[in-house]
């Protein structure tokens, strides 16, 4: 054992997965705990010390389940349940001095995806893909991608609920060529859900 999370104002039910920075830092989320009680962002050393380094305030992001995806220039990007302007998430950056962004806040227009349970994946140009489990243009869900530079997002794919499957609660996996993967909760001819793949 590393480190054991202790009562508020320290983070309390860590549920995604961790990225390890270069000097062999942990990073990691709590969905609940932090000084507002919606949630940390964490720094755990080598040795076993832990800093909250972010403490979710709701009004930028509640409840953080998605695993996090960092990048040689020693950001961090992750996801929120909720939380953020609109009350359905939001798509957010901590750079290498600690300091915390709202890249995206999802619900901003009719149609949009909103709650999305998993984190984000990077491509080669730096994008970022992920899915909500909600919103989109039918309401089950959607796949999408993000430019953290300019804060556009795309919706790729638009989940019906149907034969295409609906609520993707897991994340996308991205190939070599660019193609996307993932699950759905339900929908499929069997409405067990499905596995997909979506090409560039």
């Amino acid at each position: 054992m590393i480190y054991k999370f202790h009562s508020p104002p320290d983070g309390e039910d860590p549920y995604g997965g961790v990225v390890v920075g270069g000097s062999g830092n942990i990073y990691g989320t709590t969905q609940l705990g932090g000084a507002q009680g919606y949630g940390t962002v964490f720094k755990v050393t080598p040795s076993g010390h832990e800093t909250t380094i972010h403490s979710f305030t709701q009004l930028d992001g509640d409840c953080p389940a998605g695993d996090l995806a960092g990048d040689k220039e020693g950001n961090i990007y992750g996801t929120t349940i909720l939380g953020g302007t609109n009350s359905s998430g939001v798509v957010f950056k901590v750079g290498p001095g600690g300091i915390y962004t709202v890249l995206y806040n999802f619900g901003e227009f009719v149609g949009d995806a909103a709650a999305p349970y998993a984190g984000v994946v990077r491509d080669a140009a730096g994008n970022l893909y992920g899915t909500t489990t909600a919103g989109g243009q039918f309401g089950h869900g959607a796949v999408y991608k993000l430019n953290p530079t300019t804060s556009s997002l795309t919706i790729i794919h638009n989940f019906t609920g149907g034969t295409d499957g609906g609520s993707p609660y897991a994340g996308v996996t991205l190939d070599p060529a660019g193609n996307i993967y993932g699950t759905t909760v339900y929908g499929g001819t069997n409405n067990f859900g499905v596995v997909y793949k979506i090409t560039p």
